[in-house]
């Protein structure tokens, strides 16, 4: 995984701008988020405004391809996130936060 991809998607959820977000995913993936966009922006927002770091935890090796693992730490001290996401062809195709 490119840090850089979690980054800008994060960065389109802190300014809950929905196009920019899913101008990074693929057509599969857009689909789906889309429907969940708005939702997560306003959960993840404020924390996300605080600031935050990203720490590359690896990746797993797929059937369907590489998964990358990253966490998300929080300055404001909300609790951390460890982010899962895919890439197909240079596009998101899967994105879970937990």
């Amino acid at each position: 995984m490119n840090q850089s991809t979690l980054d800008a998607l994060l960065t389109a959820m802190t300014a809950a701008d929905k196009p920019a977000f899913l101008a990074r995913c693929d057509e599969a993936f857009a689909k789906v988020a889309a429907e969940q966009f708005d939702r997560i922006a306003q959960s993840l927002g404020p924390n996300l405004k605080s600031g935050y770091t990203l720490t590359s935890m690896g990746a797993l090796q797929r059937k369907v391809g590489e998964i990358s693992v990253a966490k998300i730490t929080f300055t404001n001290g909300a609790d951390e996130k460890i982010a899962l996401i895919s890439e197909k062809d240079g596009k998101v195709a899967g994105l879970v936060l937990k």
